[in-house]
């Protein structure tokens, strides 16, 4: 399983007429031009690796003994990663049957992207402690700040 975090173009995502055309639009032949998807930027999206960083991310929360560095990781990374239904405020995980867990609204991207800049991704890499976790940790935060410098929303979706 792959896991994809894709800057979308979020006028053009919901003005389409309903949660099933959104998720046929995300999921149609090509991409279509108000989306720019991970896959262009050749990233690590390998399922093992997304369940071990959440796990790891929530991991160094939960044992911080900085109580504001604990609410910056998971302000940063949960609503990309932890698939709570709070995170997909366009309720396509339901029609979507989980493919799509979640959707983020460019003012939820910024409090996103203000989180994430906050953390040092080198430091929170060395505590995660897996191999390869700062260039998935870089890979994610580059996707946040280009949905936030273009005003865009993310769609994330595991398959």
């Amino acid at each position: 399983m792959e896991y994809s975090l894709d800057a979308v173009d979020w006028k053009w995502l919901t003005g389409l007429h309903s949660t099933r055309a959104r998720i046929d639009a995300l999921l149609g032949e090509g991409t279509p031009d108000g989306v720019m998807e991970s896959y262009d930027l050749d990233w690590n999206m390998g399922g093992v690796m997304a369940f071990e960083t959440w796990d790891a991310l929530e991991t160094v929360a939960g044992e911080a003994d900085d109580k504001r560095y604990a609410r910056l990781v998971l302000a940063a990374f949960a609503p990309l990663m932890s698939g709570e239904p709070k995170y997909d405020e366009l309720n396509l995980a339901d029609e979507s049957s989980g493919c799509f867990y979640a959707s983020l609204s460019p003012p939820t991207v910024a409090v996103v992207a203000q989180a994430m800049s906050q953390l040092d991704l080198e430091k929170l890499a060395e505590e995660i402690g897996l191999e390869d976790s700062l260039e998935w940790l870089r890979q994610r935060a580059a996707v946040v700040y280009l949905a936030r410098d273009r005003g865009w929303g993310l769609v994330a979706h595991a398959g």
